[in-house]
């Protein structure tokens, strides 16, 4: 679990993503890898890409599925881990 709900995270330059119907891709021109994301895991990338905080991003989506937040940190860090892993964002130093 990420302890900092206020992290932000910006995207690695090197990546390119799109999205199709309610899918996005993820690629990493410099070391080739990709990401398929799911419905789920393209509103959590589209609200990192939007400059969100880690609890902005629970909240969200909370409030818009009607989930505890509780229920919903586990997913939103284990995907931003990944994301991290597999160079697609970094840690936002400014925390504005």
């Amino acid at each position: 679990m990420i302890s900092d709900l206020s992290q932000k995270f910006v995207t690695n330059e090197l990546c390119a993503h799109t999205s199709i119907g309610d899918k996005s891709i993820i690629l990493n021109i410099k070391n080739g890898q990709y990401y398929e994301l799911n419905s789920s895991s393209s509103i959590i990338w589209k609200l990192i890409n939007e400059g969100k905080s880690v609890a902005e991003i629970i909240s969200t989506i909370s409030n818009e599925y009607d989930v505890a937040n509780k229920d919903i940190s586990a997913s939103v860090s284990k995907f931003i881990k990944s994301c991290i892993e597999l160079d697609f964002i970094q840690e936002k130093n400014d925390p504005k």
